[in-house]
């Protein structure tokens, strides 16, 4: 029989403003609950001393955890010291060596704070490279230089790197040369959860897209869209987003306006329950996302498990997640949008088709089959 070896998720990353919605915090919760379920490991967390119910609400169930008090455990409060020694607390360094723990995964391997002896195997999570594009934005040749450099000092210090989706790893290639196992994600949503009605779309008919209102989300491309077939049609345009990035939603909000369509597009940025996007994904005649970037892309293959037509732009990692199973549009194109969107509406999938659909994405990202490619890497 194979010996049970124990596993450390080091969930540092997650900080004491982070809320229950953001998309690394649901990867960790997912990866937990699966491990748990679906492993061989004994499985605990680390995490700071403040998170630690969030964590349990988080799974949905207690947690063995190490926690960490920030002013007490930490002899500095500077990152790159822990980051670039590979000094650690010494409740963590005695914690470790009573659990014999063998394995760490960090679930966003850019927000590891500490990296461990080399006795111990240490896996990081790609989820993007979205952080250098900006970066390089916001700072100059030397900077972003010197900024590139510390990030491959600090990649090359796990003993392996998990990549989300091939585009990722591609990606990860590209920019740092260093190699990943893609292990594809599981989605979060709980599909057994009862519809909540929304009473902002109730007796509507509407085009929906949940994302954020981030400029590459290209939401703009869809309200132009609207705009050009908005006598033809009798939809509304609900985006559901959050309370970040507040100017981009009022220049979208303020394009609505000029385009006349400030009473045809809906913004929430409200925090819905699950049983409340249940009810938004299910009752939308249609689900677009118009994404110039992603480096999974939940959300369409929710849409598409609940059986709600799905239209997303023409980009890599679409094309790879849904399998080309699903309509694509030009991002760049308000036109080509447009005349997808009527296509759809006019003409919907059948019943069936969206059936197959449906049991084929939720099979294919499965909780238990995101474990098993795992475990399967791990022990290779």
């Amino acid at each position: 029989m194979k010996k049970t070896e124990n596993l450390l998720v080091d969930c540092t990353f997650i900080l004491e403003t982070w809320v229950s919605s953001n998309s690394l915090a649901i990867y960790a919760m997912r990866l937990i609950q699966g491990l748990l379920k679906y492993s061989n490991y004994q499985v605990c967390v680390l995490a700071w001393q403040e998170k630690d119910a969030f964590i349990d609400e988080l799974v949905g169930q207690k947690v063995d955890k190490i926690l960490l008090n920030r002013r007490s455990d930490l002899t500095t409060s500077w990152r790159p010291y822990y980051r670039l020694s590979g000094m650690l607390p010494k409740k963590l360094k005695r914690e470790i060596k009573r659990r014999n723990i063998t394995i760490v995964i960090n679930p966003w391997h850019q927000g590891a704070l500490f990296f461990y002896p080399k006795t111990i195997r240490q896996y990081g999570v790609v989820h993007d490279m979205f952080l250098y594009d900006k970066v390089k934005l916001q700072r100059g040749k030397v900077s972003y230089f010197i900024w590139r450099n510390y990030q491959r000092i600090l990649a090359s210090k796990f003993s392996g790197l998990i990549s989300i989706s091939q585009m990722t790893h591609d990606e990860l290639l590209r920019c740092e040369n260093l190699p990943s196992m893609v292990v594809y994600n599981s989605i979060p949503f709980d599909f057994t959860i009862v519809e909540e009605p929304v009473e902002v779309v109730q007796a509507k008919r509407y085009i929906i897209d949940i994302n954020r209102f981030q400029g590459y989300k290209n939401a703009e491309l869809l309200i132009r869209a609207l705009s050009l077939i908005k006598d033809e049609i009798p939809h509304y345009l609900y985006l559901k987003g959050d309370h970040e990035f507040e100017e981009e939603r009022k220049s979208l909000e303020k394009l609505a306006v000029e385009l006349g369509l400030e009473d045809r597009v809906i913004f929430d940025i409200s925090c819905r329950s699950e049983g409340e996007l249940r009810y938004l994904y299910t009752h939308a005649d249609l689900f677009v996302s118009p994404s110039l970037k992603e480096g999974f892309g939940w959300t369409p293959i929710e849409a598409a498990i609940l059986k709600t037509p799905v239209l997303v732009s023409d980009i890599k990692v679409f094309k790879e997640v849904l399998c080309g199973k699903i309509p694509t549009f030009d991002p760049n194109s308000p036109e080509d949008l447009a005349k997808k969107m009527l296509s759809i509406i006019s003409n919907p999938p059948s019943e069936q088709e969206r059936s197959e659909l449906a049991d084929f994405f939720l099979n294919r990202y499965s909780l238990e089959n995101q474990i098993k490619q795992l475990e399967e890497f791990l022990e290779s």
